[in-house]
């Protein structure tokens, strides 16, 4: 059976937001970990991890939220401010995400350029237990931001929005 163009397209911007999403998961496992792990040998073992507070800070946090952001905007998950919704028709909603998803391509973009053009140009070096070059923390922001306009670019879930709060996902 051969499939629709815009099909396959749709079914590779979902295999990349889940496969971002993914990865969030396993950051948010990492901080978990490295915060338990670190507590316990500080604690009682008066030898605390010196990198945990800056691997957090600097690569997991960051992955988790910007790995997420692909697989929020395909399922349209992210956060909607409803207190006007049952005042529209479903063709303003469509018009209103549709001006949305153009703003946060926008947005997306300039950001994830912004990070792209730093972690080209930086030559500074994190100490966090190891020397890491700072680009290497601009990373997974970066490939979070471009699975995020990927998945704006290519189009959300099929489902059409309503001015029902409890159809809209």
């Amino acid at each position: 059976m051969r499939r629709a163009p815009g099909e396959t397209v749709k079914n590779f911007a979902k295999l990349v937001s889940r496969g971002c999403v993914m990865a969030s998961a396993f950051c948010a496992a990492t901080i978990m970990v490295v915060g338990i792990v670190d507590v316990v040998m500080r604690y009682l073992l008066n030898t605390p991890l010196v990198w945990a507070y800056d691997t957090i800070k600097l690569f997991l946090l960051p992955g988790l939220f910007f790995l997420a952001l692909a697989e929020a905007y395909r399922t349209r998950r992210h956060a909607y401010v409803d207190l006007f919704l049952r005042k529209f028709s479903a063709s303003a909603l469509r018009f209103l995400l549709l001006t949305g998803h153009l703003f946060s391509i926008v947005l997306l973009a300039l950001i994830a350029w912004g990070l792209l053009e730093k972690a080209i140009d930086a030559d500074d070096i994190y100490i966090i237990g190891i020397e890491v070059p700072v680009w290497l923390s601009l990373v997974l922001p970066i490939i979070g931001l471009l699975a995020a306009l990927l998945v704006l670019r290519l189009g959300a879930e099929e489902s059409e929005p309503t001015n029902d709060i409890s159809t809209i996902e």
